[in-house]
């Protein structure tokens, strides 16, 4: 029979030996029970990668297809100054991205880069859209053709968002003589009002070419209101342009939140 010193002996190194496998199975559990999310490193739960697809907002690559760039072209702005634009389109239906970052290059007729610009733009699902940079300084130099390219992978995420009713219900080329004007008119039929819309216009002649670019900003445009905008183009044309195109854009990335 065990002397009462041995059952205490054996009592407190079974209350040590309980303390201790608590101390490291809470753990453990806590560790192999942590609940799935969509910032755990791990491809878990309906995930279709690691961290992306399923309930996850970002997007994997294999849900999403590349972006088309349909053409780039610049325009004269003044002495040495170019304006250039590209045409873009995202087939993604539910993929938006933001902050994407791009740039322009401007080629003399010797293939010879001369001038290049760096921008960041959203990008909104399902959306043709015109990027624009201004005054793009080249001296001398005369380019002869335009490039343009996104220069990182998009941050793909599920944008799942109305688009808004807006529309360019008249546009209105205007040759007074000096310099062309183009004025068009945007309608919010949407029941939300929109803001920081950007509009850019272009001029093509006969042949399809961008013979004039211009870009203008609307701030806040009410829902079941109308906005009446202006283009100015800096360069005399020799003719009247064939067509006229007028493209906005509002950022439904942001808009999501």
């Amino acid at each position: 029979m065990a002397s009462w010193a041995s059952q205490r002996r054996m009592t407190y190194l079974a209350l040590v030996a309980g303390v201790l496998l608590l101390v490291i199975s809470v753990p453990l559990f806590l560790y192999f029970n942590k609940p799935e999310t969509c910032f755990d490193g791990l491809q878990n739960g309906n995930e279709l990668g690691i961290d992306c697809g399923g309930a996850c907002e970002k997007l994997c690559e294999s849900q999403v297809a590349d972006l088309l760039v349909h053409w780039s072209r610049f325009a004269k702005a003044g002495e040495g100054l170019y304006d250039v634009a590209a045409f873009v389109q995202n087939p993604n239906a539910m993929g938006g991205a933001e902050n994407v970052a791009y740039i322009f290059k401007l080629y003399d007729k010797d293939n010879l880069l001369i001038a290049e610009r760096r921008g960041k733009t959203f990008i909104n699902p399902n959306e043709q859209f015109a990027l624009f940079e201004g005054a793009i300084e080249t001296g001398a130099r005369i380019p002869a053709r335009a490039f343009f390219e996104f220069i990182e992978m998009p941050h793909w995420v599920d944008v799942s968002f109305r688009k808004p009713d807006l529309f360019i219900t008249k546009k209105q080329l205007v040759m007074n003589g000096v310099k062309p004007e183009v004025r068009a008119t945007l309608e919010n039929r949407s029941l939300s009002d929109f803001e920081d819309i950007v509009l850019t216009s272009f001029l093509i002649d006969d042949n399809e070419n961008v013979v004039g670019i211009s870009k203008t900003e609307l701030g806040l445009v009410k829902q079941n209101s109308t906005r009446d905008v202006t283009f100015l183009f800096p360069e005399q044309l020799a003719k009247t342009p064939a067509r006229v195109d007028v493209f906005f854009r509002v950022n439904l990335v942001s808009a999501r939140q």
